[in-house]
């Protein structure tokens, strides 16, 4: 029976794959920068037939509520059609030394068809998350650059990576000597000011290199640095 169920898992992700790039977000993350009221994000349906349901929302790293207000916060997408979402900032007192990490989530739902000949067919609600970065109006240079202060020691087996800058830095990767550093996503995820730390490959004591992801979604150069223990 496994085989059997793995070929209809297969299949069933087969079928889902054109659900998932049913609507298409502008942007891989948003940056809301602190001198601005608001900020906003484009959200299209390329799809000929079927229309979306959009719900969209912001919350915190935890799930909290966000100071943060997504307008329209529920609306149709008609085939062909496309919409901007609007994130407006609603109070004010959010830590102007640093970055603020916020998850803005669009949510979109296709249209049920009432026929026989769909009376079967699977619908997938798929939810998006995007990282939105409250940046203050005081650091509105520098992000550019804050990826090459990282530094990077070695304890025993464990490779630390410090983060002396202010802002979120998004490694996309980590590798030692050549040897990928194994490490989660959010691990991936540098705090302002923060150190993480990560299982040092076997046998790696020489140089360590890295890259970030930016703003717009794109990869930095590789970075590279002689590793030093500690």
């Amino acid at each position: 029976m496994k085989p059997l169920f793995r070929v209809f898992a297969a299949l069933l992700m087969i079928i889902c794959l054109p659900l998932q790039a049913g609507v298409i977000i502008g942007g891989t993350r948003v940056v809301f920068a602190g001198n601005n009221k608001e900020t906003s994000l484009n959200v299209s349906n390329p799809e000929q037939e079927r229309p979306y349901l959009i719900q969209s929302w912001v919350e915190g790293e935890n799930g909290e509520k966000a100071p943060f207000l997504v307008t329209p916060p529920l609306f149709r997408l008609d085939p062909g059609q496309e919409n901007v979402l609007r994130i407006v900032l609603t109070r004010s007192g959010l830590p102007q030394d640093r970055e603020t990490l916020y998850w803005l989530n669009i949510k979109s739902v296709p249209q049920l068809e009432k026929s026989n000949s769909e009376a079967n067919m699977l619908h997938l609600t798929v939810k998006t998350r995007l990282k939105l970065f409250y940046r203050p109006a005081a650091l509105a240079k520098g992000a550019e650059e804050a990826w090459r202060q990282l530094t990077f020691t070695v304890r025993g087996n464990t490779l630390s990576a410090q983060n002396p800058t202010p802002y979120y830095v998004n490694l996309k990767q980590i590798s030692a000597d050549g040897k990928p550093v194994q490490a989660s996503l959010a691990a991936l995820t540098l705090a302002p000011f923060a150190r993480h730390d990560y299982p040092l490959p076997a046998g790696a004591a020489g140089q360590i290199s890295w890259s970030v992801i930016t703003d717009y979604g794109s990869s930095t150069p590789v970075q590279k640095q002689t590793l030093s223990r500690h």
